[in-house]
């Protein structure tokens, strides 16, 4: 065989390699380029499903929080509702005991202070305090909760300043600025809340504080013991309006301090409707109220 025929047959041989060689250079950039199209299709897949489950976190997260705000809500307008209706409660229990066509037994139109005492009841038959009266007519005329009226700076200095004296003074000024303003709220803690055994007021406590307050619309609250909400408000389980609140020191002259200035908001707002004797009376009942509180008693 010569050389050309070698060359042709070489020739020959080589092509069909070559044409493989070149389908498969074609075949290596289909499949490079298939592999970055997968490499983007996993990675864009990633993001979609990282988007997914943050955006289905943020959506877990904003309904825990609505719901949490909505059931805050919901306790709010409960404990106004049973506010309400306990000092509705309260109003027309004291306008009852004040009418004076109203036949009533001696032991609900007086003050019934200890036997150990050695107090006298406050009832009709009572001589009144001519000077005391006399203020409280001209107040009358003009009825206001400012303290410059001589009636009410009576009140202030002899009940109401001492009632509401704890070791924490500046904190007892703020709570009778919202007492005087009809913004102070107060509670009972609830039974499976941890109490602390430190009132805001007089400072530690041999008990656990079991009650607070709030000062204003804001959502701090203070605890503070029994004795200290008694002397600022009385009456049932929570009250805002009026300053009244729940039934051991702090809170006993708390509530004292809001019965009296509930009971002048009343007759303010002309929703006593009873005589001006009957009026009187009753604010000397509220003003020995506050004077038991600080001893840490109560009629009620």
């Amino acid at each position: 065989m010569n050389q050309t025929a070698v060359q042709q047959l070489c020739s020959e041989q080589t092509e069909p390699i070559r044409c493989s060689q070149q389908e498969l250079k074609l075949k290596d950039g289909e499949v490079e380029k298939l592999s970055h199209v997968r490499d983007q299709v996993v990675e864009e897949l990633d993001e979609l499903t990282s988007s997914l489950f943050q955006e289905a976190y943020d959506m877990v997260n904003k309904a825990k929080e609505q719901q949490a705000i909505a059931e805050k809500k919901m306790l709010e307008s409960a404990n106004k509702v049973e506010m309400l209706q306990a000092e509705v409660s309260a109003l027309k229990q004291m306008i009852r005991a004040t009418q004076p066509n109203q036949s009533t037994v001696q032991s609900q139109r007086c003050v019934a202070l200890p036997a150990v005492l050695g107090w006298a009841c406050i009832d009709k038959s009572s001589e009144l305090n001519a000077e005391y009266f006399q203020e409280f007519v001209k107040w009358l005329g003009r009825p206001s909760l400012s303290r410059e009226s001589g009636f009410l700076a009576t009140c202030y200095d002899d009940d109401i300043r001492p009632c509401i004296s704890f070791k924490n003074r500046a904190f007892a000024d703020n709570i009778l600025v919202s007492v005087e303003r009809d913004i102070l709220c107060m509670e009972a803690v609830a039974p499976q809340v941890s109490c602390p055994n430190y009132c805001s007021l007089s400072g530690p406590s041999p008990k656990p504080c079991k009650f607070r307050v709030k000062l204003d619309e804001s959502n701090t609250w203070h605890f503070i013991s029994q004795g200290a909400r008694d002397r600022v408000g009385h009456h049932s389980v929570v009250l805002q309006v009026g300053c009244s609140a729940t039934v051991v020191h702090s809170v006993l002259q708390v509530a004292a301090v809001c019965d009296f200035y509930s009971y002048l908001r009343y007759i303010i707002r002309g929703i006593v409707k009873t005589d001006v004797h009957s009026m009187f009376r009753e604010l000397i009942r509220l003003r020995t109220e506050m004077a038991l509180s600080r001893l840490g008693l109560t009629t009620k």
